[in-house]
């Protein structure tokens, strides 16, 4: 491993703690704070609703019909998300349930509050959430929970497991080598 890559890995799971620790921040706000509705959480689903797409209307409604509930599921998902990306444990999985609602917050945002929109302001609503969806999928690409994080635990007794049966195979090979030797000079003694 080179230094450069060390470097890499020590820089990633800084970045990854860092976002773990906002991800876990956001959803035990929504989950464990009484004041979060209060504060505009109806107000903010509302504008939503107004520049979501019309295929996704359904999921817009069952956020303003039922906004304990869709308020109950974005914190978990992000607490999840958060969770797994602090600590460094299911990262993977955790990356992607982050990305599929990294997805949703780009649908729920996409059109921009101008009157002509531009490609240009498609993508500076979207940069944001742009940026997070590549970074978690950077983090699910390189095994960001394996430096710094519980996932480092999990890949050492994996890759044990697996380079273990392939030494017990190699001196098992190495052994019948040597019995086909001695039995090679047993059925062929060589004339001195």
């Amino acid at each position: 491993m080179t230094y450069s890559y060390t470097r890499f890995r020590k820089v990633l799971a800084s970045v990854r703690i860092l976002f773990g620790f906002i991800f876990t921040y956001y959803g035990a706000t929504k989950l464990f704070d009484p004041n979060f509705f209060y504060r505009g959480y109806n107000v903010a689903v509302m504008s939503m609703g107004e520049s979501a797409p019309r295929w996704y209307s359904g999921v817009v409604e069952g956020m303003i019909l039922y906004p304990g509930k869709s308020a109950v599921l974005i914190g978990l998902v992000q607490l999840f998300v958060g969770l797994g990306l602090l600590l460094g444990l299911a990262t993977r999985p955790a990356c992607v349930v982050g990305m599929i609602y990294m997805v949703n917050r780009i649908v729920l945002s996409w059109r921009p509050p101008v009157l002509d929109p531009t490609l240009w302001h498609y993508l500076d609503a979207h940069l944001l959430h742009i940026a997070l969806f590549s970074l978690l999928l950077i983090f699910a690409v390189e095994h960001a929970g394996e430096t710094w994080g519980l996932g480092a635990v999990y890949h050492a007794h994996r890759f044990r497991e697996i380079e273990e049966p392939e030494t017990e195979a190699f001196e098992r090979d190495e052994e019948q080598d040597e019995f086909d030797e001695t039995e090679d000079e047993h059925e062929h003694p060589i004339s001195a």
